[in-house]
């Protein structure tokens, strides 16, 4: 490509769409956000542009792919908020069974209110 010839659309698009993969791998959000305004403004000229079904169908299988690789993250994401949750709420206490065949419960006591009257 020379100096004044413009990069067309699609292969802006792929690139943008190879350093948005490598975000989302490395766990990068500030440049995922980055990332989202200008992928939009391709989009729209990809949009305007004419181009070859070749060329439209692989740029659908990076967008496809990237975004089941943004769908597991977000999952992942959620998981661990949740684990990390239940974790805090209410620890439960570790069961074991003694010689005899008797459950015990280690762990925290029960916080309990007493009363005296």
């Amino acid at each position: 490509m020379s100096l004044f010839e413009k990069e067309s659309a699609v292969s802006a698009l792929e690139k943008m769409l190879v350093k948005e993969r490598d975000a989302i791998l490395e766990s990068d959000f500030q440049t995922l956000s980055k990332l989202g305004d200008k992928k939009e403004a391709l989009l729209k000229r990809v949009a305007v542009e004419c181009h070859e079904a070749d060329s439209l169908r692989q740029l659908q299988q990076k967008l496809t792919a990237n975004n089941a690789l943004l769908d597991s993250a977000a999952r992942g994401i959620k998981s661990a908020v949740n684990y990390i949750g239940d974790m805090q709420a209410s620890p439960k206490p570790l069961q074991t069974y003694g010689p005899l065949g008797e459950r015990n419960e280690l762990g925290r006591p029960a916080l309990t209110i007493e009363r005296k009257a």
